[in-house]
């Protein structure tokens, strides 16, 4: 299953640099923890939500997923 934002970026499954939300947290500035990018995941910011894949039931996002994320909750 396949959650999308407003911008449509549909993640790859076979994207090498999918990261799971612990792993994305650890290279962010602020290192947020996994239960706000959980959040961002399934509330969103300002209507807009962290796109990501499930894989086994694990959410993976992507570093230019966050860049996107970031940018539209800003605008929104």
């Amino acid at each position: 299953m396949t959650t999308v934002s407003t911008s449509n970026l549909v993640l790859d499954p076979y994207d090498p640099d999918l990261k799971t939300l612990k792993e994305i947290g650890k290279d962010l500035p602020g290192r947020p923890g996994y239960m706000t990018l959980w959040r961002w995941m399934s509330k969103g910011v300002n209507g807009v939500r962290l796109p990501v894949i499930r894989i086994a039931r694990k959410p993976y996002t992507t570093p230019e997923a966050i860049r996107v994320f970031l940018n539209e909750s800003r605008a929104s």
